[in-house]
């Protein structure tokens, strides 16, 4: 576990390295929405820049079946009088946005007043999210009418919150990814099928406030995560704080050490 945990972290500070070196002098603008329509795939050639004076809505707009590539690109914001919807945001099924560039070449979300970095995506694979200390308040978010399918191997960093999330169902899953905010790592709203719950594992979550949150009363299963507070300041409970009989942890490391032991059936809110 140790090793995987190391590797994990690594990565993390190499794209974010990238991060904090991206340019926006030839990016593109994105002053009216890009459209992806339906069943195609859109790969970026160049950076874009949204110019908050002109325009709050979201740079690129993804229909049914449509996919994203970053392709070790950058998506910013500059000028906001207001906050944006998103960044991104996805109109229909069957969505994904990735970055197919490589670890060291790896592109972002960034810049200034996003509310959203993704939006209402259901595939979400190898995007750096990078929040400018909450200049994005939330780094991929979904709803009960676009829910969550598969969020993996991202890196969302110093976002207000990580990520809110609705799961498609019980087949649903978010692992492999490195969640920095400054406040909520992962808030689960919910689920919109019955079953055993959909998985949150392999994840590392770090310098929250708090790290998992999960209302409503569908299941969930969280194994396998490493979760290290900000400071020693926060008390027993901001690790873990999960609402919904029946749901399960397993395998999780953490600093509220009473809240990280094996196969425990969360009845009852754990504070």
């Amino acid at each position: 576990m140790r090793t995987r945990y190391t590797q994990v972290i690594a990565s993390t500070l190499v794209v974010c390295g990238c991060v904090v070196g991206a340019s926006i002098a030839s990016a593109l603008e994105c002053t009216t929405t890009i459209t992806v329509d339906a069943d195609d795939t859109l790969t970026l050639s160049a950076d874009y820049v949204a110019d908050g004076s002109v325009s709050n809505s979201p740079c690129f707009e993804l229909e049914n079946n449509a996919t994203l590539d970053l392709n070790g690109h950058t998506i910013s914001r500059t000028n906001p009088i207001n906050t944006a919807s998103a960044a991104i945001q996805c109109l229909s099924s069957s969505t994904t946005v990735t970055d197919s560039a490589s670890l060291a070449n790896k592109g972002a979300i960034t810049g200034e007043s996003w509310s959203v970095g993704i939006l209402d995506c259901e595939t979400v694979d190898g995007v750096v999210i990078e929040g400018g200390g909450g200049s994005i308040i939330t780094g991929i978010k979904t709803s009960s009418t676009r829910v969550a399918k598969s969020i993996l191997n991202n890196v969302v960093n110093d976002t207000t919150t990580g990520l809110e999330l609705v799961f498609q169902d019980s087949n649903s899953i978010m692992a492999n990814n490195v969640v920095r905010p400054t406040n909520a790592a992962l808030t689960v709203v919910g689920s919109t099928a019955s079953g055993s719950g959909p998985i949150v594992e392999d994840n590392v979550f770090t310098e929250y406030g708090i790290g998992i949150f999960k209302s409503g009363n569908d299941k969930i299963r969280i194994r396998n995560n490493l979760l290290m507070r900000r400071d020693t300041e926060f008390v027993d409970g901001d690790c873990l704080d999960i609402v919904a009989t029946g749901s399960t942890v397993s395998g999780n490391v953490c600093d509220c050490a009473d809240q990280c032991v094996p196969d425990v059936p969360y009845s009852l809110p754990w504070f």
